[in-house]
């Protein structure tokens, strides 16, 4: 199943190789629902899609993934004005490096389970580009998948107004 938008398609071709990777299992998605998340402009010009995925492992009907697909934003002038070869390669870095050794540095301090502290949705894999090497630049296939934290119950702000 594929949703087109603008130029970006995601298909459940694109989905099995990073949440193998990233799960550390050979897996087969056997259902995918995919639908926009926010309205265009909504992230600052990034495309944003929902999808609830059902993968199989040996067989066996795993579990249901609720996850954000984060992709480049559709036009080449806008990828142009964000500068999105290094903005993604950042928030990728963010999610495959900076967060687990947080995490890490807090499990050596020997923190409480319930202090650690976990202010980031879960990573299920990321890619810069179609020939999956993190070390060239971003292209169309460009993708970040994490949780879909709605599921969980928090919503999306009003950037204009700020947070409490």
């Amino acid at each position: 199943m594929s949703l087109k938008m603008d130029d970006t398609n995601l298909r459940e071709e694109d989905l099995e190789p990073l949440l193998s990777q990233h799960l550390k299992q050979d897996l087969k998605v056997k259902n995918c629902k995919i639908w926009a998340l926010t309205h265009p402009g909504d992230n600052y010009s990034s495309t944003m899609l929902a999808s609830d995925i059902i993968i199989q492992h040996n067989n066996i009907i795993a579990q249901t993934l609720s996850l954000v697909a984060k992709l480049l934003p559709p036009t080449k002038f806008l990828r142009e004005v964000i500068n999105i070869d290094i903005t993604f390669r950042k928030e990728v870095n963010a999610y495959m490096l900076v967060f687990p050794e947080f995490e890490k540095l807090q499990q050596e301090k020997k923190v409480p389970q319930n202090e650690i502290f976990n202010a980031f949705p879960m990573f299920y894999g990321a890619r810069l580009n179609c020939t999956g090497d993190m070390n060239e630049i971003a292209d169309e296939k460009a993708i970040l998948l994490l949780e879909n934290l709605k599921v969980s119950g928090y919503k999306t702000g009003n950037r204009r107004y700020g947070l409490d």
